[in-house]
């Protein structure tokens, strides 16, 4: 009978509901803190040496420095700055909508494109005058141009022929 005597102390005090897995996740939150603490406090560092960087570069960068260009280098500028307004200008563009807009009544003697504004002046000749205004009218049409309008006309006479001399200007998109 005394081999089957309880206890009473394990009875009296509360049990003890800690366990394993609690534990771990305890110790597993703690090191994710850890580690996340260290991330933010690294970038933080980094922040501050870029920061420093920053003002050093523009500190440097406030400093007047004073290039010397040649007459050479400014000739050499000027011609590729020509040169690349020249092969950046729509061509074929220009072209296709002239042939578009012509006609066998048409002869046109000159083309005088500014590449910079973009302004196209076409002066010709035409058999007739509604030759020239069918010209014009298509020309408009084409849809790479714009403002397009007669801005000077005249009767030309060479013995028994009548033609129309014109010059057009018109606006290249």
């Amino acid at each position: 009978m005394l081999e089957q005597t309880v206890k009473t102390k394990n009875y009296l005090k509360p049990q003890s509901h800690r366990s394993p897995i609690l534990l771990v996740l305890l110790l597993s939150f703690l090191a994710g803190a850890s580690y996340f603490v260290a991330d933010l406090m690294e970038r933080e560092n980094d922040v501050a040496n870029l920061n420093r960087k920053l003002e050093r570069l523009s500190r440097a960068s406030n400093l007047p420095e004073k290039i010397k260009v040649s007459s050479k280098d400014l000739e050499f500028q000027k011609k590729w700055a020509q040169l690349s307004a020249e092969r950046d200008f729509p061509w074929t563009r220009l072209f296709q909508a002239i042939e578009r807009s012509s006609n066998k009544e048409i002869e046109l003697l000159e083309l005088a494109p500014d590449k910079n504004s973009r302004l196209i002046i076409l002066r010709g000749e035409a058999k007739s005058i509604n030759a020239l205004t069918d010209f014009l009218d298509r020309l408009s049409a084409q849809e790479g141009l714009s403002g397009v309008h007669l801005s000077h006309q005249e009767l030309i006479q060479r013995e028994r022929l009548e033609t129309i001399s014109f010059e057009i200007k018109a606006k290249l998109l």
